[in-house]
């Protein structure tokens, strides 16, 4: 349960207050705090190389990749985010985070381009992933978890946590009852909880558009760094006497420019001042624009989550909104 001082002023208004706190919630967000974790998804990729245009898709599917590339090496793509506890079962429990955090494509394909090269015809690269690493992070352990439920659109995901039946995820279940995202407003005080960078961080931020139908996330202006994706939305309407779970930040904007690079793990390129004479490849790089967070409104979790009670259900979890 929680409390506060009875000379504070709790009268509880329609919309999400715009004010700063004026006491003492650190009990809050240590409650908070306690209900979310550091997620980790790793893919592993067969990458192949062609040196030529003249190969195909349907040439690389008729044939083995590796007996018609050029080159091949293997790579690792990572994403991290953050998790919230929904619920501890017997011998799993439940998480809630964004769907991009634990997912990548089987395959990537890059073409040739040119003046004289048709568009998407033939291959430069294809990367095939052979294997995907799930973990979840608490005090004392790693744990592995399954994606039961994911919505690409909505960027929301529900995944189960594999616990040894002696065993009681540290964490307990999010505290905070679900709000309701249209009763946020232009300036509504919110607190945004995750790991950017995999640090347990708490930054705070004001809401700077309201979540609109036709649209699955708002705006607002908290920091945003890679792997606070998934990192749990707070506000108050009664002057922070209690919080409402209200949305999960999910990404910020961002530009892509495309950089050379040099062959991954090469081993001779290990000096900046030797010039580098290998094959160099093309990487998309990512410039978030910091300040600019979406967020996904609590009323769009609300109903994905309604949505996939029968999945909540078969893996042996009660949780419902409803309840």
């Amino acid at each position: 349960m929680l409390f506060s001082s009875n000379n504070q002023d709790s009268t509880a208004t329609k919309h999400y207050t715009t004010s700063f706190p004026t006491y003492d919630i650190s009990k809050h967000i240590e409650d908070a705090r306690s209900s979310i974790l550091r997620i980790l998804s790793t893919s592993f990729y067969d990458t192949y190389t062609f040196d030529e245009a003249y190969l195909t898709l349907d040439d690389i599917k008729t044939n083995t990749p590796k007996e018609l590339a050029d080159a091949h090496y293997s790579s690792e793509e990572s994403t991290a985010g953050t998790g919230i506890v929904l619920e501890n079962a017997f011998s799993n429990s439940l998480i809630i985070t964004c769907q991009h955090v634990v997912s990548s494509p089987d395959t990537v394909i890059s073409y040739f381009e040119g003046s004289d090269i048709p568009e998407e015809t033939f291959v430069k690269s294809i990367s095939i992933k052979h294997k995907q690493n799930n973990l979840l992070f608490t005090k004392n352990r790693i744990y592995s978890f399954n994606i039961i439920a994911a919505n690409e659109n909505h960027d929301i995901a529900l995944l189960s946590v594999d616990i040894r039946e002696d065993e009681k995820l540290p964490h307990p279940p999010i505290q905070f009852g679900l709000g309701d995202s249209d009763d946020l407003k232009m300036g509504s005080f919110l607190y945004v909880l995750g790991f950017p960078s995999g640090y347990p961080m708490i930054t705070r931020g004001i809401t700077s558009t309201r979540p609109k139908k036709n649209k699955h996330f708002f705006l607002t202006d908290a920091l945003f760094n890679p792997g606070i994706s998934g990192g749990l939305v707070l506000a108050s309407k009664n002057n922070f006497h209690d919080f409402k779970w209200v949305g999960m930040a999910r990404s910020a904007t961002a530009s892509e420019e495309n950089i050379l690079v040099p062959r991954t793990f090469n081993k001779d390129y290990s000096k900046l001042a030797k010039p580098y004479a290998d094959q160099a490849f093309v990487q998309k790089k990512v410039r978030i624009s910091y300040g600019i967070t979406q967020a996904i409104p609590i009323n769009t979790i609300k109903d994905f989550i309604e949505n996939h009670q029968q999945q909540i259900t078969e893996n042996g979890f009660r949780y419902s909104i409803r309840d």
